[in-house]
């Protein structure tokens, strides 16, 4: 009898298996900071995590080889309507994620592209991306633009594409190299903290501060960074990468907005920025300096008229916010004409970035809207979760915040009005991706998976982050 020669087994290695055990449980335990479609109408989703991990996912999700007939028929079925063209854009990715054999997603919903940022490995310990962006500069080249521990760093994104367009797809992690790489400058707490854990302490410090969020100005050609320390906003020229300023706030900074001086908005190299000690800055970015600071309780309490809430706790006409006395602004957004900024955060004492309960009937975060022309607030909306990221949905005239609830929330575009609200598999949300195009939402965070909606009013599927 003829028995078929069979390999040996591969000799074992608790290396390898101790390396792929750490991976595995660091990939259970990811919190996606960051999302964004690609310029190219948003074929590719890309997102970032507290891994140091950039994962890349082709959303039209289709074998092209086999299924352009399919497609050319399915067209014909509907080819007036776009709402047809949008549920065929995350069909396939949708189908081939759930296993259907007919349509074959490329990685079956896995990412196709997994890049490790330089300078972090498996045993570095600060290694948080917490922003990722596309920018397009002068020289009419996309860039991507990352930050997080290591602070910032910039890649074209035709190197991102010359792997992607590749039909084979590679579980392996490559790196690609970067056009720049910005530090910002060593951190007085980042190096006591070093000192701690070098004395036995458990506090781990990097020796520089993180950079949470980073804005480009194009007309300038100045890269903003909001620094976690005390050093504020960072500003580098971008071609010869030194420091040029920094724009000084008094505690921790969560984001950094430019304001587009487009359409006759109020832009002007205007740059916005916000953080722990709870006031909005406005500076003027070309000369570096300070505009004004704006006290987002404070004004909220002036304006109580103007503001609602969740719980409709009131103390003196105020909003009541539990045990807090500050607030803290985790993001903001600004709308394409920028007359426009929302702006949104959580209460200091609030529910500590657990989910909001029944149970917990004090306010823990707000949605406010100001009119950046006049630097008035004009409404607000004091909420029972956490607001940790917000975003104008261009697409259908909506604003769309998540937080550290599993809700992705819509609201009125002229006031601070929810509308509606989608259940999400993420229990808390951090980041917001819209397609523009299609209008496509796809939620990050604390979640080893990526929430995708085609439409508002249900979550379609998820996506694995590895």
């Amino acid at each position: 009898m003829n028995i078929p020669y069979q390999s040996p087994p591969s000799v074992y290695s608790h290396a390898d298996y101790c390396q792929d055990e750490l991976h595995r449980r660091q990939v259970e335990n990811t919190t996606v900071y960051g999302t964004v479609f690609s310029p190219d109408g948003g074929r590719y989703l890309v997102a970032c995590s507290s891994i140091g991990m950039i994962c890349c996912w082709d959303m039209n999700g289709e074998d092209r080889s086999e299924d352009e007939k399919d497609a050319s028929e399915e067209t014909k079925v509907d080819s007036s309507t776009s709402a047809h063209k949008r549920r065929r854009t995350i069909g396939c990715l949708s189908e081939g994620y759930w296993g259907n054999n007919k349509k074959r997603h490329r990685n079956d919903g896995r990412p196709i592209l997994r890049v490790q940022v330089p300078g972090i490995t498996s045993q570095t310990k600060s290694r948080t991306l917490y922003d990722i962006k596309f920018v397009r500069l002068s020289n009419d080249n996309h860039h991507l633009i990352v930050s997080g521990d290591v602070g910032i760093i910039v890649y074209r994104w035709s190197d991102f594409l010359n792997h992607l367009s590749t039909e084979q797809t590679t579980t392996k992690m490559i790196t690609i190299e970067p056009v720049a790489t910005f530090h910002p400058h060593p951190s007085v707490s980042e190096q006591s903290w070093s000192s701690v854990e070098a004395a036995g302490g458990s506090k781990h410090g990097t020796g520089h501060a993180e950079i949470n969020s980073a804005e480009i100005d194009t007309e300038l050609n100045v890269l903003y960074g909001a620094s976690g320390d005390l050093f504020g906003c960072y500003q580098w020229d971008l071609e010869t990468q030194k420091l040029l300023t920094t724009l000084p706030c008094s505690d921790y900074l969560h984001t950094v907005r430019t304001v587009p001086s487009t359409n006759g908005g109020c832009g002007n190299h205007t740059v916005l920025t916000g953080g722990e000690d709870g006031k909005l800055g406005i500076w003027d970015g070309k000369n570096g300096k300070l505009i004004e600071k704006m006290d987002v309780r404070l004004t909220m309490d002036a304006n109580a008229s103007l503001i609602t809430s969740d719980t409709h706790n009131r103390n003196n006409g105020n909003v009541c916010w539990g045990q807090s006395s500050n607030l803290w602004l985790s993001n903001i957004d600004v709308d394409e004409c920028g007359n426009w900024a929302v702006v949104c955060g959580g209460a200091e004492n609030g529910s500590n970035g657990t989910p909001a309960t029944a149970a917990t009937p004090s306010n823990n975060g707000f949605l406010t809207l100001w009119n950046l022309p006049t630097r008035s607030m004009t409404s607000g909306h004091a909420t029972r979760e956490t607001l940790q990221s917000v975003r104008y949905n261009t697409h259908n005239g909506t604003i769309l915040t998540v937080g550290n609830e599993p809700y992705l929330s819509y609201w009125s575009y002229s006031k601070a009005n929810r509308v509606g609200r989608t259940r999400l598999n993420v229990p808390s949300g951090f980041a917001i991706a819209l397609n523009d195009v299609n209008g496509v939402i796809c939620v990050g965070g604390s979640s080893c998976f990526v929430d995708c909606l085609a439409n508002e009013g249900n979550c379609a599927f998820s996506l694995p982050f590895s």
